[in-house]
């Protein structure tokens, strides 16, 4: 598995707007992404600031999903870390587990990073399972800060601290 930088190209914006308007895998993300359209105004604005760092995930020689970093802060050295994976066919297959690790590495050896944290959605278990199997830990909620389904839920967030 390696983690592929993201670029503005025509071919990387294509492959992330297939992902990124597919309403299965959008319906946890932040509310601009949740929206079901990706334009390449949002794609361009997505990859020009320093604030985001954001990489396909390449697994068997394919571009199976997508991993980031976003409002990256490098006064307090923290960022928030998010992640998807694009097929049904690819998911259940610890995809994301080991892509999240490998941006921690990226985090802490690259960035010098010392805290990413997470915000997920209450009933989203399998992202709430791949932060835990990542060491992150449980640190608060905001409460009925996500629409889902007709309905606010609570958004949980997870946190990790760099130990080295």
């Amino acid at each position: 598995m390696q983690l592929i930088p993201v670029d503005k190209s025509e071919e990387h914006y294509l492959i992330c707007k297939t992902w990124l308007e597919n309403k299965e895998i959008t319906k946890w993300l932040v509310s601009a992404l949740r929206f079901g359209k990706y334009f390449k105004v949002m794609h361009e604005m997505l990859l020009s600031t320093r604030r985001n760092s954001v990489f396909f995930i390449g697994h068997d020689d394919r571009l199976v999903g997508l991993v980031g970093l976003t409002n990256i802060d490098m006064v307090d050295k923290r960022a928030e870390v998010w992640y998807l994976v694009g097929a049904e066919s690819d998911r259940g297959k610890n995809i994301a587990t080991r892509a999240l690790g490998l941006l921690q590495d990226v985090a802490v050896h690259e960035l010098q990073l010392v805290t990413l944290y997470a915000q997920v959605p209450e009933p989203n278990a399998t992202s709430i399972r791949v932060l835990e199997n990542n060491g992150f830990q449980y640190a608060g909620k905001f409460r009925e800060a996500f629409f889902l389904d007709g309905i606010y839920r609570d958004f949980l967030v997870f946190d990790w601290v760099n130990s080295q």
